[in-house]
């Protein structure tokens, strides 16, 4: 759509399925096809006419990234017995996940092994409870182990990772080319992974950040972060430079809680300095100043009566680089 709210072009693939999916994210190709995530569900590739290219039917979920080789990265979970402080533990671990051009899978990268040493003792402790109980003690017994997929919560959803983001260019030793930038709901921390070396090779938030999510590099090599702040009841977006961890510029609204999404969420550092931020939980996205002064505000014109809200946004982007994507110039067709 445009800066006022104008639809100029849509995607379906509804119709090729016989039940409804959440359609939770979608990322736009140069040529204008859209890589559509169904949380859980499948990864699906589809052209500017909505025709699909291909299905990836693995339990991807919130975010992925195209790389300049067509190569994309998201992330996934799977439900497995991991051994944690020598005990064996059955969760839902996570993964970053490679494919290729179209949707093969290359490459995933274990999570488990990556933050495993970040878990906070007292999850651990309530998780082996958990496991200890009697009535799972029989359930297992009747399910190998392994819970059903109903259980995939609070207790066993460790990490709740949703930001995958690979740097484009060498700026440190750590802000290097190839490294993935992600971040964990659960463990308020925003991390680098090494994919070469499978590591955490740098990582912040523990005692700073409540829920984050959507860490977005910026061209000075500092990192813009939506704080969800689900403790303290209000959001901020935050600026770090990574290699001081210092805050070089916050933005919360006044009063703080005018501005709060327990979940989602995402910020973009537009081309004249000014940020763009989507507000999940109200349906709402508005765009500030450095100063923090509202320009231009955004609110989903629907409104839900029976839950006395509007629908929620999960991210919504600008594209500021437009003449990265020749397919745009096929909504100027359309509009002759």
């Amino acid at each position: 759509m445009d800066m006022k709210g104008k639809i100029l072009h849509t995607w379906s693939v509804q119709k090729y399925f016989k039940r409804a999916y959440e359609w939770v994210y979608a990322e736009l190709c140069r040529n204008g096809d859209l890589l559509l995530i169904a949380t859980n569900k499948m990864i699906v590739r589809a052209d500017w006419d909505s025709k699909i290219k291909w299905i990836n039917r693995f339990p991807f979920h919130h975010d992925l990234d195209i790389l300049e080789n067509n190569d994309i990265y998201s992330l996934s979970h799977n439900y497995e017995v991991i051994s944690q402080s020598f005990l064996p533990l059955a969760v839902g671990n996570e993964y970053i996940v490679l494919l290729s051009p179209d949707g093969m899978i290359k490459k995933k990268i274990s999570l488990h092994k990556i933050f495993k040493n970040k878990i906070p003792k007292d999850d651990l402790k309530r998780l082996v409870e958990w496991h200890l109980s009697p009535r799972q003690f029989v359930r297992r017994i009747g399910r190998a182990i392994f819970p059903p997929r109903d259980v995939f919560g609070e207790l066993t959803d460790l990490f709740h990772t949703n930001t995958v983001e690979v740097i484009r260019k060498d700026l440190n030793s750590i802000l290097k080319r190839g490294n993935i930038l992600i971040c964990s709901q659960r463990l308020d921390l925003v991390g680098i992974v090494d994919p070469i070396e499978e590591k955490l090779v740098w990582s912040w938030g523990r005692g700073e950040l409540e829920g984050p999510h959507h860490p977005v590099l910026l061209e000075n090599g500092n990192l813009l972060i939506y704080d969800n702040g689900i403790r303290r009841g209000y959001s901020r977006i935050l600026e770090l430079n990574p290699t001081t961890q210092e805050l070089v510029w916050k933005y919360q609204a006044a009063p703080p809680d005018r501005f709060f999404s327990l979940w989602g969420g995402a910020n973009q550092r537009l081309p004249n300095g000014n940020t763009l931020i989507t507000e999940s939980d109200r349906g709402r996205v508005f765009e500030i100043t450095p100063s923090g002064e509202i320009v231009w505000e955004f609110f989903i014109p629907e409104f839900q009566k029976k839950e006395k809200r509007r629908p929620t946004i999960y991210r919504m982007m600008r594209i500021t680089n437009t003449g990265d994507y020749p397919c745009l110039n096929k909504l100027e067709e359309q509009s002759e």
